[in-house]
């Protein structure tokens, strides 16, 4: 009987993993968003854990988006290209 399911599913599906890319920061910090905004009508000690660590997640995502940034000078917003 397993077998017969594993033939007509074609496996185990392993060779089949599909990866995604990673969510844009602006996707994250709109998920964030919209799970804090749900969470804070909840008075319980996980939702007050949830909204810390989506907190936390939301600095780093931005610290590290931070660091992609390049070094611009004020003079080159006033070229007259």
């Amino acid at each position: 009987m397993a077998q017969e399911l594993i033939e007509i599913n074609g496996g185990d599906g392993d060779d089949q993993v599909q990866e995604f890319p990673p969510p844009t920061l602006k996707e994250l910090l709109g998920a964030s968003a919209t799970v804090k905004w749900f969470i804070s009508t909840i008075n319980e000690l996980f939702a007050c854990q949830l909204e810390l660590y989506l907190g936390k997640m939301s600095y780093h995502a931005r610290a590290e988006y931070s660091k992609t940034l390049q070094d611009t000078h004020l003079t080159d917003y006033f070229c007259c290209g």
